[in-house]
């Protein structure tokens, strides 16, 4: 299924979040999810983020596979199970940054996924984002998360060059948490 490949915005992530990036990875705790073969994952933990990969029971095999052959024990990367929509306080306090690739194909689990999205946030937190455009209905999730979110699309020239000309449809949005509006 779906949850196994690694798609072409995985690739184009993990580029971005080498080469490109300003975050500080060393001192970052990020979270996967929908992780499948967890390559952003990997990157992450590759650059010194202590991180979480995240995805529903039946990938997590595949998953924790991916990082314990791509990682040496000095990083630290874990696999956990996460159904969005569920309790997410057995992850701990909000992440610095929340990694996801390919996430946004159909309307229901996009509402499931912001939902995510916001309990594991905080107000310092980063997104990282990529996907390819192919349907209309995934703006929807963009317009949602844009009420929460200060959203911006990386420019093409900072992805991976065979993936930054126009005819591309991959993208990767930057975002962080807009301010809490608290009343007295």
């Amino acid at each position: 299924g779906v949850a196994y490949k690694v798609w072409d915005a995985s690739f184009v992530l993990s580029d971005y979040m080498e080469k490109s990036s300003n975050i500080q990875w060393k001192v970052a705790r990020v979270i996967e999810l929908g992780a499948g073969p967890a390559l952003p994952s990997i990157t992450a933990a590759l650059l010194g983020a202590d991180t979480v990969a995240t995805d529903l029971g039946e990938v997590l095999e595949l998953t924790s596979f991916n990082l314990k052959s791509n990682i040496e024990e000095q990083h630290k990367a874990r696999v956990e199970p996460l159904h969005w929509g569920s309790d997410v306080s057995a992850l701990g306090p909000s992440f610095d940054v929340i990694l996801g690739s390919e996430l946004v194909y159909e309307q229901a689990p996009a509402d499931l996924l912001l939902e995510a999205i916001l309990a594991l946030s905080g107000p310092t937190t980063r997104l990282l984002m990529s996907y390819k455009k192919r349907y209309a209905s995934q703006e929807g999730f963009f317009v949602e998360l844009g009420k929460h979110f200060d959203i911006e699309v990386v420019p093409r020239n900072k992805l991976h060059r065979d993936f930054c000309r126009s005819h591309s449809n991959i993208f990767i949005i930057q975002a962080s948490r807009k301010p809490s509006i608290c009343s007295a």
